[in-house]
């Protein structure tokens, strides 16, 4: 052991020197191994995307019929799951229908009974429009953007997978 402080501290500097240059060195050397091996990850996620575009392109007129099977296309046979909604609406269209007949009936009898209209207790009729179709278009609308979310979603997590290699 040296009795000068100072050269005792100049020591443990030149160690910690050549530590810290040695720690760098293996910082540097598995930095550029994993630099090589991420590029080499993006070659290869490069050459199976391009290998999944010409797979899914060679079968894709396949996959939209397929789609289409899968999603069901007749929209004129009886589905008794969904007889029930449109008897909900047509009931609902019918309601207002009979509520408006009976408006006028009351109309009339005031008119038959010669009271005059300012002192009507029977409101105006007011046309509902039994716009049923509107509704159920709506309907269908929010529905069928709703699973072809769920369907583009499949299909992208299908694509990362195989580009990933999971797959």
């Amino acid at each position: 052991m040296t009795d000068n402080p100072r050269a005792a501290t100049q020591d443990e500097i030149e160690k910690a020197r050549a530590a810290a240059e040695a720690a760098a060195a293996k910082l540097a050397k598995l930095q550029a191994a994993q630099d090589e091996k991420t590029a080499q990850e993006a070659v290869q996620r490069a050459e199976r995307e391009l290998e999944y575009a010409r797979t899914f392109h060679a079968g894709w007129q396949q996959r939209a019929s397929d789609a289409v099977a899968t999603a069901g296309t007749s929209a004129v046979e009886y589905d008794p799951e969904t007889m029930g909604f449109l008897e909900g609406l047509i009931r609902m269209g019918v309601g207002r229908e009979n509520r408006r007949a009976v408006l006028e009936a009351g109309q009339r009898a005031e008119s038959i009974m010669g009271i005059p209209t300012a002192q009507s207790t029977v409101p105006e009729a007011r046309f509902y429009s039994p716009d049923i179709v509107a509704h159920i278009n709506q309907i269908i609308g929010a529905e069928v953007t709703r699973r072809n979310a769920e369907f583009r979603d499949s299909l992208d997590t299908e694509r990362e997978k195989f580009i990933s290699g999971e797959a």
